[in-house]
């Protein structure tokens, strides 16, 4: 559904469907074969990642920086077979959606006869035209959010709820799921633990006066313990003071009543 969705939209370029098969080897180079023409080699270096949800009611996500580089022909033993079937959207040269049938194992033979699973990717693929002005990093920051959470948000539906509403959905009035939001001055966010090497870790430090220095994601209403209305809050890279925090670094609750809309997330 959610190829159905972006084939829909015009502002979004289609590439030709593209079947291949990668081969991951023990030396950590990547092997891609295509249906037609020669094997390309790739070292793929994660800078570092975050897994963001994983539950029952929603699809696991992970934010990821890496960078990639072509290098020699590599003859190493084969660690992974992924055979792939990927549509490819582009919006403006600036991201891209890549939607993958996948099918993996150790080896060829194995990986053919394995079940077919589905990865949505969001991508940055707009590095020739960046520019170094802070107001267009926020934007990049807020538009890859934003489609993010579009994806996810129609996955997660797809396979609970059918296409009916299938758009990020309006969680209260005007706001809406994955929109930027400031509280109002005065707001403690009721923090949650923090995962450090698989456990948890007591929430961070913010006062109400730090918390308002903050740009938030509202990611959702919730009812609490005593029936009253919560939005969950997630923060964007913000600076407090002389200190700068990282996505998502800050996750907790906050009355809906003290949530303010700032700004409606760049999604599809």
């Amino acid at each position: 559904e959610l190829l159905k969705k972006l084939r829909s939209f015009p502002g979004w370029t289609a590439r030709e469907e593209v079947v291949s098969t990668d081969i991951l080897h023990e030396s950590g180079v990547r092997e891609t074969r295509p249906m037609q023409g020669p094997s390309t080699f790739m070292f793929k270096e994660k800078i570092d990642q975050l897994d963001v949800f994983g539950t029952d009611d929603h699809h696991p996500v992970r934010l990821s920086v890496s960078s990639e580089r072509p290098v020699r022909a590599d003859n190493t033993a084969w660690r992974l077979v992924r055979h792939k079937k990927r549509h490819t959207f582009v919006h403006k040269g600036t991201f891209k959606f890549e939607l993958t049938e996948v099918k993996q194992g150790p080896s060829w033979e194995t990986a053919s006869r394995e079940d077919s699973e589905f990865e949505v990717e969001v991508e940055y693929c707009g590095q020739a035209a960046c520019r170094p002005e802070q107001k267009y990093f926020q934007y990049l920051v807020q538009s890859f959010l934003g489609k993010v959470l579009d994806a996810a948000a129609v996955s997660s539906q797809m396979a609970t709820e059918g296409l009916a509403g299938a758009k990020r959905q309006r969680v209260d009035g005007a706001l809406a799921c994955g929109d930027v939001v400031r509280l109002a001055p005065g707001t403690v966010v009721d923090l949650e633990p923090v995962l450090k090497d698989g456990r948890a870790q007591p929430p961070p430090a913010l006062t109400a006066a730090e918390a308002q220095q903050v740009l938030w994601v509202c990611s959702g209403i919730e009812t609490g313990m005593h029936g009253e209305e919560l939005a969950h809050v997630m923060s964007l890279p913000s600076t407090v003071g002389s200190k700068s925090y990282a996505l998502y670094h800050f996750t907790g609750h906050v009355p809906r009543t003290s949530v303010a809309k700032e700004a409606d997330m760049f999604g599809l």
